[in-house]
């Protein structure tokens, strides 16, 4: 019997899970692991904190034991449970390794609105006739907030996740790797 406790976000309460005889009980009920068709470890980052998701597709639905923790930080409660999970499916269960970065979409669309406010400002200075002095006073703005708005935006794109077919005995090390 292996019990395992972890946070499924950050500053969230650590949800409990148990495995017993082939069987995970946890917040969403219980998975007989001798059922599993195929697996997912899902690994994710966004603004320092490390999402794992191993996902298991089942018969009666698919179950996702979510793990969220800093980066850098083991977390030896998912280690332990995913080990355990491995070690308990039939073999030849197929598993895929997907590894990616969230998108901030507050960061991105921040970024459009200052590209957008940006030439706003050209377009509003041309219209009304500025010239020389004047166009440069608000040029420098302009341009200052355009790159500004241009950077959010390349820094916080949504991104494609990485998936690759990997052996489901070697899934905890990947895990562990990532």
């Amino acid at each position: 019997m292996i019990e395992a406790a972890f946070p499924r976000r950050p500053g969230a309460l650590p949800l409990r899970w148990v495995l017993r005889n082939a069987i995970l009980t946890g917040p969403e009920g219980t998975c007989d692991l001798g059922a599993v068709q195929n697996v997912t470890l899902r690994v994710s980052r966004a603004d320092g904190t490390v999402y794992r998701d191993l996902i298991l597709s089942h018969p009666d639905g698919t179950w996702q034991v979510t793990c969220a923790g800093p980066q850098g930080e083991p977390q030896p409660a998912f280690e332990r449970l995913l080990s355990a999970i491995v070690a308990a499916l039939p073999s030849g269960v197929p598993a895929q390794l997907e590894q990616g970065r969230l998108p901030d979409w507050p960061k991105h669309l921040l970024g459009w609105f200052a590209l957008i406010v940006a030439v706003a400002l050209g377009w509003r200075a041309g219209v009304i006739g500025l010239t020389g002095d004047r166009m440069a006073l608000v040029a420098a703005p302009m341009l200052i907030l355009a790159a500004i708005g241009v950077t959010l935006i390349l820094s916080y794109r949504p991104r494609p996740r990485l998936s690759m077919a990997i052996p489901v005995s070697q899934l905890p090390i990947a895990s562990k790797t990532l």
